[in-house]
């Protein structure tokens, strides 16, 4: 084993680098070319499961039939209550697009949907204004998924004392985080990786 690796050292090395780069350049092009993080929706259609599944689709984002309810109720309450949403864009039409991945990206939401308040029944549409008109557009960012969780755990019966940290890995509600546990009768500490789904 020990002549295998020393006679194809480099070309081993070569190919964890072309496996490293290619797992760069696809994340890159799903980022910039695949997902679309951000959807124009009308108002109504942004308080209903169905478009708020619409949206993470558009993103790929899993969620599940309760998360897209609870946000469609929030987005309607927002709505209906005449509750100012936390993002109102202002623009001008032509940097609509720009500058509402830009709030996306900024408050780190895993995807928006983006209404029209002067038109609550219509998407947004673009064609309808000149370049340099000044836009408020409403803009509902949405965490699906915590980005790091943390927990703290006692088992009375093996007197385990641990605790974890989980940092969100992808768009599914995947987690992988290390942890340890500390035994109270042996005085021993445990190391462990956690992977959460």
């Amino acid at each position: 084993m020990y002549t295998f690796l020393k006679k194809y050292w480099l070309h081993i090395v070569c190919v964890i680098l072309l496996i490293i780069v290619g797992l760069f350049v696809y994340k890159w092009y799903n980022d910039t070319y695949v997902k679309k993080p951000v959807t124009y929706e009308s108002q109504q259609e942004a308080s209903t499961p169905e478009g708020v599944e619409r949206a993470a689709k558009n993103a790929q984002v899993g969620i599940d039939k309760d998360q897209s309810t609870e946000i469609a109720h929030k987005i309607e309450y927002i709505y209906t209550n005449n509750v100012t949403p936390e993002y109102i864009v202002p623009t001008t039409a032509k940097d609509v697009d720009k500058t509402v991945k830009e709030e996306t990206k900024k408050n780190k939401a895993d995807f928006s949907i983006v209404t029209d308040p002067n038109n609550p029944d219509k998407e947004f549409d673009f064609s309808k204004y000149k370049e340099n008109t000044p836009i408020n557009l409403n803009q509902y960012n949405i965490h699906a998924y915590k980005k790091v969780i943390r927990s703290v755990s006692y088992a009375p019966t093996e007197k385990i004392v641990g605790a974890s940290i989980q940092q969100k890995i992808n768009d599914h509600g995947t987690y992988m985080g290390v942890g340890v546990d500390y035994d109270i009768d042996d005085k021993k500490v445990y190391g462990k990786i956690i992977v959460s789904w």
